[in-house]
C-alpha cells in the first residue's frame, strides 16, 4: 500500500486502518457497515467521519475479510506454509497452546482470514491440502461464529471459486473437526508477545513499539482516525485488492491447465432504466465500471477483474438500474465489456456532445436547468434561461 500507510487503530494488539480505502469515510457516511457488522462484540464503530475501536477488540480480525476494499489490516495474519509439511495447517491462538499440531500456522482467529489471504495460502501450498483446525470451541467463544465455524464463509467462497476454475479437489480448502474438551479454552485470545518466538533483540523492539502505542493511546488516544486527504483516487487504492485477486486467479489457472473465464469474478448488469449519467462509474471504488465515449455511441463499461463485490454502484444508481452478480456471468470474458451503448448527440441548447438511450435534442444537464427553472418561472421563460446561462458559460 505504499506510499499510503496503515495508522493504528485503537490499541498496540489491534488494527491498522487505511482511512483513504474506506468506502463509508470515502464516499458518503455509511455507504458500507460491513465491518462494523462483522465485529462480534461491537468494538468497531463509524461515527461522524472518524472510524472508531474501543478497548474491548480482542484483536479476532473478524473484521477485516468483511471489508471489500482493503482498508483494514489485522496484525499478527502474516503467515507462510512451510515447505516441509505434506499438509498446510491452520490453527487459532486459543486452541494452539493445548493441543497444537506441529509446525502449525497459528493465528489469533480463523475468521480472521480473509478470501485474498486465504487465495495466497492456496497457491503457496502448491498443491498441498490447506486445513482449518476446528476444536469445537467456536460456539463459547466470543470471537467464534455461533454454531458455525467463523471461517466457512471464506472457505465456502475459495472452494467454488477453484471449482469454476476446474482445480484439483485435493486444492480446496477444508475445516476439519478435531474437538477439545471446553473446560481447555482459555476465557480470552492469548497476548501477542505470548505468541510470537523472538530473539532477544526482536522482544524489546515489538515490546516497545506496542508499549509506546499502548502509553499514546492511553494519553489521550481515543482510538478514532478521522477521514484522510483524497492525495490518491480510489481506485488506485481499493483496486490493488482486486488486481491481487485477479493475479492469484490467473496463476492458479494456469497450474491447473485451464481458461479463466468470467464466472470466476463478480459481475455487474444495468437495465434499460439507466440515464447514462455515470455515477456508478463515479462512486465505483475499484475502477471496475467507467464512462467511455467513441463517435458515434457512449455509455457504461465493465472490467470484471477489477470488481470488489462491494455493491457501492447498485447503491448510488438514483434509478435502480444496477445489478450486481456477486457469482459472476458466464456469457461474459474477463475482458472490459460494454454493459450499455447509447447514441451520441448534440445538445441543442450547450453544444455538447452527450449519449442518451432515446433520441432527444437537450443534454441530461440543461434538461435538468430547464425543468429547476420551469418550476419556477414557467417553460417559454425556462427555455430562455437556459440557453442564456450556457450562452455566458
Amino acid at each position: 500500500m505504499n506510499p499510503i500507510a496503515f495508522r493504528a487503530l485503537g490499541s498496540a494488539r489491534q488494527l491498522d486502518f487505511l482511512p483513504q480505502a474506506c468506502l463509508s469515510l470515502r464516499l458518503a457516511q455509511r455507504i458500507c457497515l460491513r465491518c462494523v457488522a462483522a465485529c462480534p462484540i461491537g468494538a468497531l464503530k463509524l461515527d461522524n467521519g472518524s472510524m472508531a475501536l474501543d478497548e474491548r477488540c480482542m484483536g479476532c480480525g473478524r473484521c477485516v475479510p468483511a471489508c471489500p476494499s482493503g482498508a483494514l489490516r489485522a496484525r499478527d495474519f502474516e503467515f507462510a506454509p512451510s515447505v516441509a509439511d505434506d499438509e498446510i495447517v491452520l490453527e487459532c491462538w486459543k486452541a494452539a497452546p493445548r493441543a497444537g499440531q506441529q509446525n502449525s500456522i497459528q493465528v489469533p482467529c480463523l475468521g480472521g482470514i480473509s478470501r485474498l489471504a486465504l487465495l495466497e495460502l492456496v497457491a503457496a501450498a502448491q498443491g498441498r491440502p490447506v486445513r482449518l483446525m476446528d476444536k469445537g470451541w467456536c460456539a463459547d467463544c466470543a470471537a467464534g461464529g455461533g454454531e458455525n465455524h467463523p471461517a466457512v464463509a471464506v472457505v465456502a467462497e475459495v472452494g467454488r471459486l477453484l471449482e469454476k476454475l476446474g482445480a484439483p479437489l485435493t486444492w480446496r480448502p477444508k475445516i476439519v473437526s478435531r474437538p477439545l474438551p471446553i473446560g481447555l479454552m482459555p476465557d480470552d485470545i492469548p497476548d501477542p508477545l505470548s505468541q510470537k518466538t523472538l530473539s532477544r533483540r526482536g522482544f524489546f523492539s515489538t515490546f516497545l513499539s506496542e508499549a509506546a502505542a499502548t502509553v499514546a493511546s492511553a494519553a489521550g488516544g481515543t482510538g478514532k482516525v478521522d477521514a484522510a486527504p483524497r492525495t490518491l483516487s480510489l481506485a488506485e487504492i481499493a483496486g490493488r485488492e482486486a488486481k491481487r485477486t485477479t493475479a492469484l486467479i490467473l496463476e492458479l489457472a494456469q497450474r491447473a491447465g485451464t481458461e479463466p473465464s468470467a464466472a470466476l469474478f463478480p459481475a455487474v448488469e444495468i437495465g434499460a432504466a439507466c440515464c447514462n449519467h455515470g455515477i456508478c462509474a463515479a462512486a465505483c471504488p475499484g475502477g471496475a465500471l467507467r464512462r467511455y465515449e467513441d463517435e458515434a455511441t457512449g455509455g457504461i463499461m465493465f472490467d470484471p477483474t477489477a470488481c470488489l463485490a462491494c455493491g457501492v454502484c447498485e447503491t448510488v444508481c438514483p434509478e435502480h438500474a444496477v445489478r450486481l452478480l456477486p457469482e459472476g456471468n458466464p456469457e461474459h470474458t474477463i475482458h472490459p465489456v460494454k454493459l450499455t451503448q447509447m447514441s451520441q448527440y448534440t445538445c441543442s441548447a450547450c453544444g455538447e456532445k452527450f449519449a442518451e438511450a432515446s433520441e432527444t435534442l437537450i443534454c441530461p444537464d440543461c434538461t435538468k436547468k430547464r425543468e429547476i427553472a420551469a418550476s419556477l418561472f414557467g417553460i417559454s421563460f425556462a427555455d430562455r434561461q437556459v440557453t442564456a446561462a450556457n450562452l455566458e458559460l
